[in-house]
């Protein structure tokens, strides 16, 4: 499957009237920060990892039955083939790069990641997720601990403006005034 390299603003994964979203089941490279800490959850086809993200047009929840796909930024963009091509700690990722795996329990809130995953609506929730098993997303960390005062800043609503349009607002940090 074609892997973009250019970042999609998630507000371009939304539907414009519920439902599916333009992307469905589409691989998409979006970047923003974590809203939640990683938690383990259960899918349906697995148990894996979870956690909300938001850029600044919008916010998603970010699902995968593995947690094997965290990543540290690549050292160079030479391309790799295997592990042996790689320099000590590091494995050739699925971005076909010389990498440093990492524990998706070494991300924080506040965290700047860039995620490589296929556009899912599950439960008539927008989610990136996993292809399938073999074809887990990526995540690679861009930056640790970015700016969480702004980061963690909610958009203020009042209770009608949630109602009439709750769901552009699905992953991203609100406050109800």
């Amino acid at each position: 499957s074609i892997r973009p390299t250019q970042v999609t603003p998630i507000a371009d994964l939304r539907p414009a009237d519920g439902g599916a979203s333009p992307l469905e089941d589409e691989w998409v490279l979006v970047e923003g920060w974590l809203t939640s800490r990683p938690r383990t959850v259960a899918a349906s086809w697995n148990s894996g990892v979870g956690f909300s993200l938001q850029d600044d047009s919008g916010g998603l929840f970010v699902i995968s039955g593995s947690t094997d796909h965290v990543w540290e930024p690549p050292a160079s963009e030479t391309e790799c083939q295997g592990d042996g091509q790689c320099g000590q700690e590091e494995l050739c990722s699925p971005n076909a790069r010389c990498q440093v795996h990492r524990d998706p329990g070494e991300l924080s809130l506040g965290d700047k990641v860039q995620i490589l995953g296929q556009v899912k609506t599950l439960n008539g929730r927008l989610t990136l997720a996993d292809a399938n098993v073999d074809e887990p997303l990526v995540i690679t960390v861009v930056l640790e601990g970015d700016d969480l005062q702004r980061v963690l800043q909610p958009t203020v609503l009042t209770v009608d403006e949630f109602l009439q349009g709750g769901e552009q607002y699905e992953g991203t940090l609100i406050r109800i005034n």
